[in-house]
């Protein structure tokens, strides 16, 4: 049985006792219902994970980090991804788990997010690429923290994958919170980069030297990848993106909207999205139409696979 622990206070929970919403339950928590995520404990893990990616020296494994965050509101099962959309059409997609009907938006995201992690199958070390699940609709609940080998190896098919994410993005429905599940996400994100995360200190994230222009720049393996399809409710404020809003050298976020561009909710997601280091694009993605599910698909790719930010990362 694996073990887990919160990244604010440490505390320790077997993979039986770890709270529905993965979130920890110790009243003494800094982060108590709000920041304390749970993650796997590597340190008493390590006997569960094959020996590669170890640095010289045994001071750790580099890895990347994927961490989505999925808008579970009630409109995402209600509404179709298109008005447009022909019922047709779905059987012509590379769809393994929804072939017949009007596809609704969570049906599209999450079919495209299953067949994008598979195709990471062949990715070199597959089991150094974690990825954060987060569902959130008023509030973030962890649907699991596993590495892309672990995903592959449990679902065994997409099919099975898509149709997980489907049940679990169902269970909430509630209304919109997007700076609760950016704040869980920062939390966790800061404190794994700067090698602080109880259980996972031997992790050290992957680090990339990019040139622009003549000016080189290292961008950590970490992306939070989040998607919404509708507004934040008002009495939750504007939306805040932490990575910017704390003068982060590099913003790690990604956005996107499943929805009309002109819609309010894409105008105020689009107004906290910083622009891509390499491209200066926005880091922000709408997704309208039908002919846009392959680059649905490939956002899902690029994030988990921590390669890119932008629209023109995705072409290259």
């Amino acid at each position: 049985m694996k073990n887990f622990k919160c990244i604010e206070c440490g505390k320790s929970y077997l993979e039986s006792e770890v709270p529905a919403n993965g979130i920890c339950d110790d009243l003494n928590c800094s982060g108590q219902g709000l920041t304390g995520l749970i993650v796997p404990d590597e340190s008493k893990n390590v006997a569960l994970q094959p020996t590669v990616g170890v640095i010289d020296g045994g001071q750790g494994k580099e890895v990347g980090l994927c961490v989505l965050l999925m808008d579970a509101s009630g409109s995402m099962g209600e509404e179709p991804y298109s008005t447009s959309f022909p019922s047709k059409y779905a059987a012509k997609i590379e769809s393994a788990a929804f072939a017949e009907g009007k596809l609704t938006k969570r049906e599209v995201v999450t079919d495209a997010a299953a067949l994008a992690i598979f195709e990471l199958k062949n990715l070199s070390k597959k089991e150094n690429a974690y990825i954060c699940a987060i569902k959130f609709d008023h509030n973030p609940v962890v649907m699991f923290t596993k590495t892309v080998a672990e995903i592959i190896n449990d679902y065994r098919d997409p099919k099975v994958f898509a149709e997980y994410l489907y049940k679990e993005l169902a269970a909430l429905n509630g209304g919109t919170n997007i700076n609760g599940a950016l704040n869980l996400a920062y939390s966790f994100v800061k404190k794994f980069i700067d090698g602080t995360v109880p259980g996972m200190e031997n992790c050290i994230a992957n680090v990339q030297t990019q040139w622009v222009g003549t000016k080189s720049i290292d961008i950590p393996n970490v992306r939070i990848m989040l998607y919404t399809d509708g507004e934040q409710l008002s009495h939750y404020g504007a939306i805040v993106n932490p990575f910017k809003a704390n003068n982060d050298e590099l913003d790690l976020l990604i956005g996107a909207y499943i929805g009309n561009p002109a819609d309010s909710g894409c105008r105020q997601l689009e107004d906290v999205m910083s622009d891509c280091p390499i491209h200066h694009k926005k880091q922000f993605y709408v997704m309208d139409m039908p002919n846009k599910i392959a680059t649905l698909r490939g956002l899902f790719r690029m994030a988990s696979g921590t390669s890119g930010f932008c629209p023109y990362c995705i072409a290259k």
